[in-house]
Order: C-alpha cells, then sequence, then structure tokens
C-alpha cells in the first residue's frame, strides 16, 4: 500500500515544484519588466485614483482624499498633485468663516490643471488675485476650491456644483471649452460611476489599491 502511493506522491511533487519554479520565474519577470518601465520613465508608476463607492459617500471630491504625489503621466511634464481630505486638488479647506468669500471653480481639465503643479493652477492663481486685490476689504480672507476633473462636461459638473453645496459657497464659477459639447454624446460622470462600483466589488477591491502603484 505504502509503495503504491509513492508515485502518486512524488508526481505530485514533482508538479509543485514545476508549478512554483514557473511562479517565481514570471515574478522575477514581471518584477525586471517593472523596473525597466520605472528605469526608463516609459509609464507613470503613480497616477490620480478617484474615489471607490465608499469614498464618494464620505466626501465631496472625486479624487482620493491624501494623495501628493508627481505625475509623470507625460515625462517631459513632471508636476506636483496634491489632493486635500475633501477629494479636490489643492490645500486643505477649512470650515467657511463669517468674512470669508468662497469660490468654487468647476470644469474639465482647464480647471483641474493638467500639467501644472497644483499651487500653479487656473484656481490656485485666482485665488492668489482676490487675496491680493481683496486686501483693503472686510472679506479679505479667500479660497478658491479646485473641483475640476479632466474629461467631464456640464452633466459631470452639474453633479459636482450639488456635491459641494455643503461647502457654503458664494460664488460657483464654471469653466467651458469647445470640447465640452462633443463630450456630451458619453459623458464621463456615468463611466466613473461604473468605475466605483467595479472597484468596490471582488477581486477588484484587493487588487486594485496594489497594482494601482506599479507602472504595468
Amino acid at each position: 500500500m505504502t509503495s503504491g502511493r509513492l508515485p502518486g506522491i512524488t508526481a505530485l511533487r514533482g508538479l509543485s515544484s514545476r508549478l512554483l519554479a514557473i511562479s517565481l520565474g514570471v515574478l522575477v519577470a514581471l518584477a525586471l519588466i517593472e523596473g525597466g518601465l520605472r528605469l526608463f520613465q516609459l509609464a507613470p508608476h503613480e497616477t490620480l485614483r478617484t474615489v471607490s463607492a465608499a469614498g464618494f459617500e464620505r466626501v465631496p471630491g472625486l479624487f482620493t482624499p491624501g494623495q501628493d504625489f508627481v505625475s509623470l503621466k507625460k515625462p517631459a511634464l513632471p508636476h506636483r498633485i496634491r489632493i486635500n481630505a475633501l477629494g479636490y486638488r489643492g490645500g486643505e479647506i477649512d470650515p467657511p468663516q463669517p468674512e470669508e468669500l468662497r469660490v468654487l471653480m468647476i470644469g474639465d481639465s482647464f480647471t483641474f490643471g493638467d500639467f501644472v503643479d497644483s499651487r500653479e493652477t487656473l484656481p490656485a492663481q485666482l485665488e492668489g488675485m482676490l487675496r491680493r486685490d481683496c486686501g483693503e476689504v472686510p472679506m479679505s480672507d479667500v479660497t478658491v476650491i479646485n473641483a475640476g476633473i479632466g474629461g467631464t462636461t456640464i452633466v459631470g459638473q452639474r453633479e459636482m456644483a450639488r456635491r459641494a453645496l455643503p461647502l457654503e459657497p458664494d460664488l460657483v464659477v464654471l469653466t467651458v471649452s469647445e470640447n465640452d459639447v462633443v463630450d456630451l454624446r458619453r459623458p464621463l460622470w456615468h463611466e466613473l460611476a461604473e468605475n466605483r462600483r467595479m472597484k468596490s466589488r471582488l477581486p477588484f477591491s484587493i487588487l486594485y489599491p496594489a497594482l494601482h502603484h506599479t507602472a504595468l
């Protein structure tokens, strides 16, 4: 009986060894590819993340809070992206103050500020200009919220304005470009909703956070 089991056990061990060798080979190959992509900057290893379904219920912005990295989406145009605790690009936003002028800017990539540092975006520059120009009036404290999302059109921008109402903006500024009309054929807002649902389901809820930080 014991001798009859030996061939089966030997075959099983051989199969296990082969599977282990193949798995290690795949891991080494993936590590080499990852290293090559990073070394030669053929693909960014850190990209902007949008919120999950749970995050969508917690914050008014659409980006995962706490991100702070240099984007290499275009290696020739490295730029720093910082996402605050509310899911918007830029610095932290304090609760509304009585003498504060609060502006909400919504729009697409022109508002978000593709390929420029967070301090160089249109909302950040507007905030700086208003702070300088309103220095002698009571409402000298100015906050401009960057609610821009690249690729969106009026459908998503309307929803972003609604989601920001609890922040009590005094003024909402919508920036529009000509491609927004074309984008109406397939609003990105609906694709982002599907993306949130997908990231919240197994196995993507486990794989996405880990794989997102790889160039692969």
